[in-house]
């Protein structure tokens, strides 16, 4: 008889010979996932009644076991003659006993897979893993009911759970952010209170180049955990927020991508005639500035007009060759030079720095108005670790701020502040000069430094 293999990591099956054996009614498949419960060890019958009818326990509770157990028989041990004792199924006076070879109860297995995934490096563990959590078929014990199933089935589900983050932590690790970031997604709606693998998208997204990304998934996490639970984050997640906020490098994937492990094949060494060796070695050894000398030398030892024809071609190339980059490079680098010092100069570097990260809080700005008033955009009046590039929010900076910029005297920042208090915010730098508050020559300077929220 072939070796049978039960399967309770979804609908409960039993398979012979890799064939789906019919188990029979629906109640007696439940008989048959109790035992499996206590798989290898003796089940009461009123353990099996209390799985299988936990609110309406039949009258003749035993008797019913007894029937549904003896179904179990015929189906698993077909060749079992009549009344005689069952190999498969035994009872003692502890209870009924379902006996499964090693290997083959698939949540076991399940877990044996796991445990040995952790024992390897980080490569064959992704993938042990993977083909681990592969022998899922759907939610465990599906279509059973009732407290006992449930216990089991949050503990494998639990245990699922847990595999799938090591495996993505995992894949991580091997730079594969970018294809893990849709299954994240997936998987945070599926468990919305597993902070991990919020964790984990956020790392991918981060690693993706996606910081806004990330720290909105942070946002959206925080929101949703008060909202529903009137909690805030765990301390992990916070510190990876804040980690992120400051942009840590340690973040970034740094890690080398390991080499292939099938070892190269090596082409056959091939017979060099060294005769007229010269003729190779000069060429080379001048990095080809003499290979015109090379074509003289053979077409003087030959005497072929078709030699000295293409000798003579060919050192009419090498003189354009050489003469025209050297006058297109000398005149490049002649360009260029005043360009290169004044990128050399720390002042300029980091005037260019201060821009790019102006223009970087704009495009936040624009695309995430939330995160950019979280992140003090503008303010640099409060504590803040984001750093904008000087922005400076004309609607809500006090006087001494908007004093402190290059072409904004003090008496025009008192007026501003007054004329914002009075009449409302700005929209923009060209409404300040329609207020009559700026000249069009030093909105012209100031339009760089200064932002609108409203």
């Amino acid at each position: 008889m072939a070796e049978l293999r039960f399967e309770v990591l979804g609908p409960v099956r039993v398979l012979q010979a890799g064939q789906e054996l019919a188990l029979g009614p629906g109640k007696q498949r439940a008989v048959l996932a109790a035992l499996l419960l206590h798989a290898n060890r003796p089940a009461s019958t009123a353990a099996i009644i209390d799985a299988v009818w936990p609110d309406d326990p039949p009258a003749n509770g035993p008797n019913v076991v007894q029937k549904h157990v003896a179904g179990l028989r015929k189906v698993l041990e077909p060749e079992r003659t009549p009344r005689a004792p069952g190999q498969l199924i035994t009872l003692t006076d502890a209870g009924y006993t379902l006996h499964v070879e090693p290997g083959g109860l698939d949540a076991e297995d399940f877990q044996a897979r796991i445990s040995h995934a952790r024992t390897l490096p980080v490569g064959p563990a992704a993938e042990a893993l993977r083909d681990a959590l592969a022998t899922w078929r759907g939610p465990a014990l599906a279509g059973l009911d009732g407290p006992a199933f449930d216990v089991e089935r949050t503990r494998l589900e639990e245990s699922r759970a847990n595999a799938l983050e090591d495996r993505i932590d995992l894949e991580l690790r091997l730079g594969q952010h970018y294809q893990a970031i849709g299954e994240l997604r997936q998987l945070t709606v599926h468990y919305p209170y597993r902070e991990r693998l919020r964790g984990l998208l956020m790392l991918a997204l981060y690693r993706s180049g996606r910081q806004a990304e990330a720290l909105a998934a942070f946002r959206d996490t925080r929101r949703q955990l008060s909202e529903e639970l009137g909690i805030e984050p765990g301390d992990e997640l916070q510190t990876l927020h804040d980690r992120m906020l400051v942009g840590d490098p340690a973040l970034l994937l740094t890690q080398p991508v390991a080499p292939p492990e099938h070892p190269v094949k090596q082409r056959p060494k091939r017979s060099v005639n060294l005769a007229g060796w010269w003729l190779v070695a000069v060429p080379l050894l001048s990095a080809g500035f003499l290979t015109w000398a090379a074509f003289l030398a053979t077409a003087t030892k030959l005497q072929g007009w078709q030699l000295w024809l293409s000798t003579t071609g060919y050192g009419a190339l090498v003189c354009a060759a050489f003469v025209v980059p050297w006058i297109g490079g000398t005149t490049h680098a002649l360009l260029l030079r005043p360009r290169l010092n004044r990128r050399r100069d720390p002042a300029v570097a980091e005037a260019m720095a201060a821009r790019s990260r102006r223009a970087e809080a704009r495009r936040l700005l624009a695309t995430d108005p939330a995160l950019a008033r979280e992140l003090c955009i503008g303010r640099p009046d409060l504590p803040r670790r984001y750093d904008d590039g000087g922005l400076v929010d004309v609607n809500s900076v006090p006087e001494h701020v908007l004093s402190s910029l290059d072409g904004f005297p003090p008496e025009l920042a008192v007026r501003v502040v007054t004329d914002r208090d009075l009449v409302g915010g700005f929209t923009s730098v060209d409404d300040l000069v329609a207020r009559g508050l700026l000249t069009s020559l030093a909105a012209g300077a100031l339009r760089d430094r200064l932002v609108f929220i409203r």
